[in-house]
């Protein structure tokens, strides 16, 4: 009985121990690849990429920050896209390791158990990494920049099935037991353009929205504008998020915005073409200072 008792008692404290090697939280300093973190003016998040392609397209984060997923590109329209992460264990990052692939633009689940395309794929976490890509249900259009929120809620870019302004909108899945459908956002968010690539928060307080200048007043040929969620569940006018992030280049433009779990950070794909292209990161007081301005409060300068 006390040879069992001990080993009882050895075999808790050895998953203990194990539960808090592993379950330790990343250091501070090696946050984000240990790059230096951006104040209110963007700076380049630096992602290695193989000769001739470019990072581009969103980010993905885990929760924990221990992996960082990531897309890179040959140019637009792509022959060559692929994902790539790193991982941070053993007290250090390491990758990047090929993922997948023909796939880009990462996005994870809120439970971080899931992984989105650009595309209608997506992919499983298992017990030995990530399952081959799968279809999302059973939709026939295209789907754009699928996303998950908190509430358990998909939004996308796709042609709704009601509500739509002219070409593929900003949208939100319907689901019910029998049928699946496509609900636009409707004004002020969606154009009579395409409009394809956003961020919505978890909380899905706000949007963040990629507009062209054939759609939207912009300073380069595609810029990142910002929207709030009212009480009443509307949604105020876009609103540029300016200079600061948004250059006065109409040959340059601002795609592929993710803002991280902690809140802390914008990043965004830029770049007139492939020799300057890459992604940015920026931090989001400046999204703070224009969500008070939009909500009529006072802002401290």
């Amino acid at each position: 009985m006390k040879n069992k008792l001990n080993f009882s008692i050895a075999f808790i404290f050895f998953l203990t121990t194990y539960s808090l090697i592993y379950s330790q939280s990343i250091p501070e300093d090696s946050l984000y690849l240990g790059q230096i973190p951006p104040g209110n003016e963007p700076k380049a998040f630096r992602l290695p990429v193989d000769s001739g392609l470019f990072a581009a397209e969103r980010i993905a984060v885990s929760n924990d920050g221990k992996e960082i997923y990531y897309g890179e590109t040959d140019n637009y329209p792509p022959k060559i896209t692929k994902i790539k992460y790193f991982k941070y264990f053993n007290d250090k990052w390491n990758g990047p390791i090929t993922l997948f692939n023909n796939f880009g633009a990462p996005a994870l689940s809120v439970d971080n158990r899931k992984l989105y395309f650009e595309t209608e794929s997506y992919c499983v976490k298992n017990d030995t990494g990530w399952s081959a890509p799968l279809k999302f249900r059973s939709i026939s259009k295209r789907i754009h920049y699928l996303q998950e929120t908190n509430s358990g809620s998909y939004y996308l870019s796709s042609i709704p099935d009601k509500g739509g302004t002219g070409g593929m909108d900003w949208s939100k899945l319907i689901i019910s037991t029998t049928d699946t459908t496509v609900q636009s956002l409707g004004l002020p968010l969606n154009t009579v353009n395409d409009d394809l690539d956003f961020f919505i928060a978890r909380d899905e307080s706000f949007i963040i929205l990629v507009s062209g200048s054939k759609s939207r007043k912009c300073f380069g040929y595609s810029d990142l504008f910002i929207s709030i969620k009212r009480d009443d569940n509307t949604w105020t006018n876009p609103k540029n998020l300016g200079p600061e992030i948004n250059i006065n280049d109409p040959s340059d433009g601002r795609w592929g915005p993710y803002v991280s779990v902690d809140n802390k950070y914008l990043f965004y794909s830029h770049g007139k073409d492939p020799s300057t292209a890459g992604i940015n990161w920026v931090s989001t007081k400046v999204i703070e200072n224009i969500k008070k301005e939009v909500l009529n409060l006072n802002i401290t300068k």
